[in-house]
């Protein structure tokens, strides 16, 4: 079992993603964030919107903390507001959901993106060690039973 425990350890995480803004012709959100797998801690993070739209060009980086496992960034500036929310599935963090509104000069878009992780990195090392680990504890238990002999 010691050998499978690092094997779930928490650390510092970089997500990227980039997805589609509804709304407005060919624009495109591209975002960052960093979280503490450790302490439950969201940090630095970064927008930028891509395109041909009124948001084009628009860029940022926040370094809002935020513990738990949900970030929310709400923020109103030279006319644009921007409500800004990431979930993470809380059974497997390397898995996240990014929704939200940006809005300029009445224009308003929408993007939504989902992580779908590639196998859940985690338990695909847990669960195989796991069932090597309950069966060894089985196939030992089996051999201690035998027939005693009798004369």
């Amino acid at each position: 079992m010691a050998f499978v425990l690092p094997a779930s350890a928490g650390s510092v995480q970089t997500f990227n993603y980039s997805t589609s803004v509804s709304g407005v012709n060919n624009t495109t959100l591209t975002g960052s964030f960093v979280y503490d797998t450790s302490n439950d801690t969201f940090s630095t993070g970064s927008l930028s919107f891509t395109g041909n739209s009124v948001f084009g060009g628009l860029h940022g980086t926040y370094n809002k903390s935020e513990s738990g496992d949900s970030f929310v960034l709400s923020l109103s500036a030279s006319g644009i507001t921007l409500q800004y929310n990431i979930t993470l599935n809380p059974l497997n963090t390397n898995q996240y959901w990014v929704t939200g509104t940006i809005t300029r000069n009445g224009t308003t878009g929408t993007f939504a993106f989902t992580d779908v992780p590639e196998g859940g990195a985690r338990y695909a090392y847990l669960v195989p060690a796991g069932i090597v680990i309950f069966g060894g504890i089985l196939l030992a238990g089996f051999k201690r039973r035998t027939e005693v002999a009798t004369a």
